[in-house]
């Protein structure tokens, strides 16, 4: 009878009743769930329980690990074609198949080995790359999807579009392997955990884009299954996890987050040109939706590095990578502030910089640049100060060292245009020469966005200058071309044709350059601004045609 099995789960903390026929074999199960669902059916609590039974349970043999069940489950689940099918509670059997344990499916998560978890990584940048391969590295097996085809064709093809020291050789040990490209996490293509590694550029307005975002949370939304752990790593404002992605999340898959799938923010803060050394090094940073949602997280972070700082909340961790980037951007502000001033007075910044941190310990002043660029420090701060205005506070400080910085490509265009009418050099006429036009030299890196030399270049353009040359050993010939730029064909050929020689990164390949043995023999005036302090000062100071200015 129907009322039988509820007799038996009465008090029972499994919530489930075990159906045993000769020698104690299991032959079925009853959960409550089943017993509701048959009581909607109609069928009365007289009727007999094979009505309702489950004759061919999922369970677990008791030989299989803890750190396998999970594994197991998924591939008996995968082998009935019931992947997307919740299972609460499995029943693990000795080896004569007689009943020793009710396991929920969270029990089997928690303590399953978190390689097991197969990830899927949605947007295959400087971020989802490099994580995907180190995850793949650790055995993982990992899943990458990226919308961009070029991108996605050139992966395949075992080429990284971008420079990473060592990039290269990983995909090419772990493509077709513990990695592989994929166009959705459907069928056998589907994951435990997801990664969201898309970008959170500004608007015009200045205010984040979650466009990029919205989008990926629904498509993860439709595919998401009970017990799922998503995991933001794009840099967002605080909240946009819990007031954009959730509600997502929740209205496309029809679960609760916390309860029935997990949600967590573990910040990328690696830097570019060593991202796979810090992946491995730095500490992971993880706050989650619930106590749950974190420690999921963190067992998977924990494979990475040996220091996981599990955070209280979503909005603790989005708050941690604005505050690393946003005083970045602050302290670079100061030095170039200082610079500023120091030029007033005929005074070198780098020089008083150094002798102001030479021996005190509580000073840390950074050298000045020209200008802070990269697709993080330049947007992160206004990320950060849009934080603060959808509370109602509006930054002074933040603010402030992002207009320092940007003001700084503004005095570097200055000191060309100047210098250009000075001599009497029409603009249309003039040859500017870039050296660096990555956004920084050291590590090395191809990544443009954000550059630098890009911004002083269109303000250039603006002026009138047309001929703009560019000299990167990081960035290859067809980038810079596609920057608008025209590549040198040699560096010294185009150092003896320039009027203005610009050297906007500290790319320690220009360090070697003679830049003094190539103007020798020069005829015209030339300026050089060496915004690194890469070139040999005191050499080209002495040289009459050319005009020197670092900062």
């Amino acid at each position: 009878m129907l009322s039988a099995p509820l007799k038996k789960q009465d008090g029972l903390p499994g919530g489930i009743a075990l159906i045993a026929g000769a020698g104690g074999k299991l032959t079925g199960i009853v959960t409550d769930g089943d017993v509701r669902r048959g009581i909607a059916r109609g069928i009365s609590l007289d009727a007999p329980v094979s009505r309702i039974a489950n004759r061919q349970p999922i369970f677990i043999p008791d030989a299989v690990s803890l750190r396998e069940r999970a594994a197991y489950i998924r591939n008996a689940l995968l082998h009935k074609g019931s992947l997307k099918k919740y299972v609460e509670k499995v029943v693990v059997v000795d080896k004569n198949g007689a009943p020793t344990d009710v396991l929920t499916t969270y029990d089997i998560w928690q303590t399953a080995d978190s390689r097991l978890k197969r990830v899927g990584v949605v947007g295959l940048g400087y971020v989802g790359l490099t994580l995907s391969l180190t995850l793949a590295e650790l055995g993982f097996t990992v899943f990458g999807l990226e919308k961009n085809k070029k991108i996605a064709a050139n992966i395949a093809a075992g080429t990284p579009h971008f420079h990473e020291d060592g990039l290269a050789e990983l995909l090419k040990a772990q493509r077709g392997k513990n990695f592989m490209l994929v166009d959705d996490f459907e069928g056998s293509r589907s994951v435990d955990v997801y990664v969201i590694a898309v970008g959170t550029p500004l608007t015009k307005s200045g205010a984040p884009d979650a466009s990029a975002l919205k989008e990926v949370a629904l498509s993860i939304g439709r595919v998401l299954k009970r017990n799922d752990l998503v995991v933001l790593r794009s840099t967002v404002a605080v909240g946009m996890t819990r007031d954009i992605v959730v509600p997502i999340l929740e209205k496309e898959s029809g679960l609760s987050a916390g309860s029935e799938f997990l949600v967590a923010f573990a910040p990328e803060r690696t830097v570019e040109g060593k991202a796979l050394q810090e992946l491995r090094a730095l500490p992971q940073i993880v706050g989650g939706f619930n106590r749950a949602s974190a420690e999921s997280a963190a067992s998977v972070f924990s494979f990475l590095t040996h220091s996981v700082v599990t955070l209280d909340s979503l909005e603790e961790a989005e708050m941690v990578k604005l505050i690393n980037n946003t005083y970045r951007d602050v302290t670079f502000g100061f030095a170039n502030e200082v610079a500023l001033i120091a030029e007033k007075w005929g005074v070198r910044a780098s020089k008083v910089i150094k002798a102001a941190n030479f021996g005190y310990e509580r000073s840390a002043v950074p050298l000045p640049s020209p200008g802070v660029g990269g697709y993080c420090l330049a947007k992160d701060p206004q990320i950060f100060s849009a934080s603060a205005r959808a509370k109602g506070y509006r930054t002074a400080l933040l603010t402030a060292g992002r207009r320092v910085n940007t003001n700084m490509l503004s005095q570097i265009a200055n000191y060309a245009r100047e210098f250009l009418a000075k001599k009497h050099i029409a603009p249309r006429s003039a040859r500017v020469l870039i050296f660096g036009v990555a956004y920084k030299g050291i590590p090395k890196t191809s990544d443009m966005r954000g550059s630098p030399a890009l911004e002083i270049a269109e303000a250039l353009r603006k002026s009138g200058v047309k001929n703009i040359t560019a000299y990167d050993t990081a960035v290859s010939t067809e980038d810079i071309k596609r920057a608008g730029l025209s590549p040198a064909r040699g560096w010294q050929s185009a150092v003896r044709g320039a009027d203005v020689i610009l050297c906007m990164n500290n790319n320690p390949d220009f360090a070697s350059l003679d830049i003094k043995k190539v103007c020798a023999r020069r005829k015209k005036p030339l300026f050089i601004f060496d915004g690194w302090g890469m070139f040999r000062e005191q050499e080209l100071d002495r040289q009459p045609l050319i005009s020197y200015h670092s900062l």
